[in-house]
């Protein structure tokens, strides 16, 4: 059935990294699920449109630095977002040297914010310990007060004294 509605050739990539780009992937062999190496990829204009869409898959999962959406366009002409990824996207063959240099400047500019050997290290820059980690509360009766503390109406439970579940029964 979907052979019906979707255009054999047009898979659109949209990719954001530090700089937003679009790429049109064609395929050769008259489906849009081909091998990537058997495909036809042209850079084409990034619209209004795509922006948003980009711009916004990033604010979604927590304002990614790197992204990617792929795009399939209907026989009638309308558009699906048919997969999204992180930072795992792959790199086109006609782009991967832009690519890997934007992501390797992005990593840079991070290093330099987060890893500064000359400054003290912060709740943004490290994980805390297991014991420093709050306790949970088994519901969610929590009130907020004035001064922005977060207090408990109910019972706590203190994941350190729990138990551990051997969840690999072979081990």
């Amino acid at each position: 059935m979907t052979k019906n509605i979707l255009s054999d050739d047009i898979l659109y990539r949209l990719k954001y990294c530090q700089k937003k780009h679009v790429s049109s992937r064609k395929s050769l062999s008259g489906n849009w699920k081909t091998n990537i190496g058997s495909s036809i990829i042209q850079q084409i204009e990034m619209t209004d449109r795509y922006r948003l869409w980009i711009d916004e898959v990033s604010q979604i999962f927590g304002g990614l630095d790197i992204c990617a959406i792929e795009v399939i366009k209907s026989i009638n002409g309308k558009e699906y977002i048919i997969k999204i990824n992180d930072c795992t996207m792959q790199l086109l063959k006609e782009t991967q040297e832009e690519d890997c240099q934007s992501i390797a400047e992005l990593i840079m500019h991070q290093m330099q914010i987060y890893c500064r050997p000359d400054q003290e290290i912060s709740i943004l820059t490290r994980i805390p310990s297991f014991d420093e980690l709050p306790k949970l509360p088994q519901n969610n009766n929590l009130k907020i007060h004035q001064n922005g503390n977060i207090r408990q109406s109910s019972n706590t439970t203190d994941v350190r004294q729990k138990k551990k579940k051997n969840y690999f029964p072979f081990s």
